[in-house]
């Protein structure tokens, strides 16, 4: 909804014990997809024996955690339980991590366990997006790829820098120089991926107000991430153009570098445990928007035009209004007229507009700017009442919200 007006959100965060469990699966299940990477790209097993069972472990515990939760929340026998979205992503989760254990064991008995432990951290990773904000989008499977892809792409990058820290312990020689530059560059192709599916998601969480990202939890989450993302870019620049070339006579710039750009993926990681569990910031700022929309005091009225259409008004206290009207009001496509005042009646210049019409947001390509204060906005209606909700705020800095009951006939 968009109506707006108290400036304050109830935040839905994450208690402490959903934190720790999120950070736990996403650690472990990063720490597994770095090391299947490290080990692929030729990493010898005997540094990696244990801590690929250390992340499994913490991988195990964090899934192990949530599902508890889920599960807990539902009061459902196991069997119906299973049958919802989050039992389905708790037993994917936990199927990830039966075969990644097998690959554990394999490693650990001095066998080839690569695969298995990739294949299953990426399982792993993938159900953990199935039973998140990704299956609410508009296009759950594209969001779901979208963040199976960013999460895996972080293990990548980050879990697998850890592991050829780790594999390349002693003195530089060849061998290690010509494993830090295989890493290197699939380190460049998953920062791209990181960044574009990450991009992506924050749309699909956000949207394209600003206020949504600067007014929320959940965008000041993102804003935050998207700052250590681009700090970790810069890291891995210098690495691969600066450390990696040298890596043959001198680690030590190398090993530096990778652990401040670890640090700061453990807190990338963190913010991203507490975006889990946060309001996307499209509802949560609908939510303010209804909030200022109901303290703003704007009364709605309606009357016939001489052409044979309904005149909409949305009135403030202080003079300022919104008249609006559809052309032609009838099924199908319309154009739905909006023109802003202030309280002299003289047009006034907004500077963002966002509406929705039955809960979905209008594409801004339908969206077209008329005059400075007055919109034509493309819309496709039925038979029936269609509520039409209004967020906007004026190059002043005003914000008008409001409501129509659209009714075609």
């Amino acid at each position: 909804m968009i109506g707006v007006l108290a400036a304050t959100q109830t935040a839905i965060t994450p208690g402490a014990a959903q934190l720790a469990s999120q950070m736990a699966f996403y650690l472990g299940t990063a720490a597994l997809i770095g090391i299947g990477t490290a080990l692929a790209l030729g990493a010898g097993q005997r540094r990696l024996r244990r801590p690929v069972t250390v992340a499994w472990v913490i991988a195990a515990t964090g899934a192990t955690m949530i599902a508890t939760d889920a599960y807990s929340t539902f009061s459902l026998p196991l069997t119906r339980f299973l049958t919802t979205t989050l039992g389905q992503a708790a037993a994917a989760r936990i199927l990830g991590l039966v075969i990644a254990y097998a690959g554990t064991i394999a490693i650990a008995q001095r066998r080839n366990g690569t695969w298995l432990v990739l294949s299953g951290g990426v399982l792993a990773a993938a159900a953990h997006a199935t039973g998140g904000h990704a299956n609410s989008s508009p296009v759950p499977a594209v969001a779901i790829l979208m963040q199976s892809a960013h999460i895996v792409g972080v293990g990548v990058w980050l879990g697998g820098l850890g592991a050829i820290l780790l594999a390349t312990r002693g003195a530089p020689d060849g061998t290690r120089a010509a494993l830090i530059a295989r890493f290197s560059r699939i380190a460049g192709v998953t920062i791209v991926l990181v960044a574009a599916t990450g991009v992506v998601r924050a749309v699909d969480m956000v949207g394209t107000s600003v206020g949504a990202l600067t007014e929320t939890t959940y965008g000041r989450f993102v804003l935050f991430k998207a700052e250590l993302l681009i700090a970790l870019a810069a890291f891995g620049a210098h690495n691969r153009y600066v450390e990696v070339p040298r890596a043959h006579r001198i680690l030590r710039g190398l090993r530096r570098a990778a652990a401040a750009e670890l640090a700061l993926g453990i807190i990338i990681l963190g913010a991203t445990s507490m975006l889990r569990g946060t309001e996307p910031a499209k509802t949560a700022y609908a939510q303010i928007v209804a909030a200022r929309a109901a303290a703003s005091g704007a009364v709605v009225t309606t009357r016939p035009l001489p052409i044979g259409v309904t005149a909409y008004e949305a009135a403030y206290p202080d003079g300022a209004s919104v008249q609006a009207y559809l052309d032609p009001e009838a099924p199908g496509v319309n154009e739905l007229h909006l023109t802003f005042f202030d309280p002299d009646g003289t047009e006034l210049a907004m500077r963002e507009l966002r509406t929705e019409v039955g809960g979905i947001e209008t594409p801004a390509a339908d969206i077209e700017r008329l005059t400075p204060g007055h919109f034509s906005i493309r819309i496709d209606l039925g038979l029936g009442q269609h509520e039409l909700e209004v967020g906007a705020i004026a190059r002043g800095g005003r914000r008008f919200a409001f409501s129509f009951p659209l009714q075609i006939d």
